[in-house]
């Protein structure tokens, strides 16, 4: 593909979003639902959680699972019920974790074309996830289970692109499909997040995760988390963005690690990203 081929093709793409045209990808019906009677009403009880998750019996069995699994019951606790585990979840984290399964479901779906694309960002999305669930242990200010979905929603803005170029049926190299969609998901991701209304804390992560040297605040956030996993997560790859240096990535510092990194090796903490990674995978 010639530069000037390239750049009709993202042009093309960009139109097709300002014109509303590009298909966005949308939050399956009980995930929506859930996040909405959650802001209709904040105080929900499990009870009426459980009523509108009843609805979908694969995402209850999947909350009943991760409830009975070692990140949530470290005692082996054996839950039945849904009723039980959302009560054992709590509300905030059930709806994480409904949205992070219907997001995984998302990326799940299947294309005639470019399936190695859908299946290879879904593994990495799945991978940096679990690692950004490990580097929210360093800051008592963030939630696992939010920065987990801040790694689930990092490349979403990878799908409707993917998608248009198999409706389309249009043939792009190894080469040519990593460039289009490493300069369109940024912003792409971005658009999805404010259309499922996600707290502006997470609309940014697809934006600026890429953005290695931020240092626009002291305060660590969810973009930080998001930019140490996806590095992390890039060492074990023949990305390119495996060989930066993280000592010059203020993410890092920010989650208070050492220039030596020596916290990574942390027992606890592979621990928890090895439960993450069994747990959701």
């Amino acid at each position: 593909m010639q530069h000037t081929e390239k750049l009709n093709l993202i042009s093309l793409i960009t139109h097709e979003l300002k014109n509303d045209t590009l298909e966005l990808p949308t939050l399956p019906i009980v995930a929506k639902n859930i996040r909405e009677a959650l802001s209709y009403s904040p105080h929900i009880s499990a009870w009426e959680i459980a009523d509108i998750v009843s609805t979908d019996p694969a995402i209850a069995i999947y909350l009943i699972k991760v409830a009975n699994s070692p990140l949530y019951s470290p005692r082996g606790r054996k839950l039945s019920g849904i009723k039980q585990a959302i009560s054992i979840l709590g509300n905030a984290r059930t709806v994480s974790l409904i949205t992070a399964y219907s997001i995984k479901q998302i990326f799940e779906s299947s294309y005639q074309s470019y399936t190695n694309y859908f299946n290879d960002t879904l593994q990495h999305t799945l991978s940096v996830s679990s690692i950004c669930r490990g580097m929210a242990l360093f800051s008592p200010d963030l939630d696992p289970d939010k920065a987990m979905l801040a790694g689930l929603v990092h490349q979403i803005g990878k799908l409707p692109v993917l998608k248009f170029l198999s409706h389309a049926r249009i043939r792009l190299s190894e080469v040519q499909t990593n460039t289009i969609l490493t300069e369109t998901h940024p912003h792409i991701g971005q658009l999805i997040l404010q259309k499922w209304d996600f707290p502006d804390e997470l609309i940014k992560v697809p934006a600026e995760y890429l953005h290695f040297h931020r240092n626009d605040s002291a305060a660590v956030d969810y973009t930080d988390v998001v930019t140490t996993a996806y590095l992390q997560e890039c060492v074990n790859s023949s990305h390119p963005h495996g060989s930066i240096d993280w000592s010059e990535v203020p993410a890092f510092t920010k989650l208070g690690l050492s220039p030596e990194f020596n916290e990574l090796t942390n027992e606890e903490i592979i621990k928890e990203i090895n439960n993450a990674h069994t747990t959701f995978m």
